[in-house]
């Protein structure tokens, strides 16, 4: 695995009330999930509580870094991973639409695994996993042991 780069945005462009500890702890977890889950590229979007956009905060690829993300309003994540659920798994990316099927297109994803980053009610961020390649039924299986 080749690390790339920490963060996916300019410190200049984080999130409001993202530190330098925040913008760590966001790319600690691209990392971990990148490593855990086999996925080529994890990016991980914090929300602004102050605009209700979740702001990319870090990124981890096995490979090429991607395009740098955009903001992704609350109510859009919403469509596709209700607050209260975990994670979705979406084996045909290109069937996605929206901000997070366009997100799916700029990562060259085959399939997505979209895991929220909640603390109890409050929502921190989420984590979008893109697989180049279709996910297999152990991909499958990951995903359903992270909704446990």
């Amino acid at each position: 695995m080749k690390r790339l780069s920490d963060t996916g945005t300019p410190a200049d462009s984080a999130p409001t009330g993202l530190d330098e500890a925040g913008r760590q702890a966001a790319s600690d977890v691209a990392w971990a999930a990148l490593s855990l889950l086999g996925c080529s590229i994890v990016e991980v979007y914090v929300l602004d509580e102050l605009t209700g956009e979740y702001v990319p905060g870090a990124f981890a690829a096995s490979g090429d870094a991607p395009v740098p993300g955009r903001s992704i309003f609350a109510e859009d994540l919403s469509v596709v991973l209700p607050f209260g659920r975990v994670s979705v798994s979406v084996p045909d990316a290109s069937a996605l639409a929206g901000p997070i099927g366009a997100a799916g297109m700029r990562l060259h994803a085959a399939s997505l695994l979209a895991l929220r980053l909640d603390r109890g009610r409050r929502s921190l961020g989420f984590a979008l996993c893109a697989f180049l390649e279709a996910q297999t039924r152990q991909q499958e299986s990951v995903a359903n042991q992270v909704r446990r």
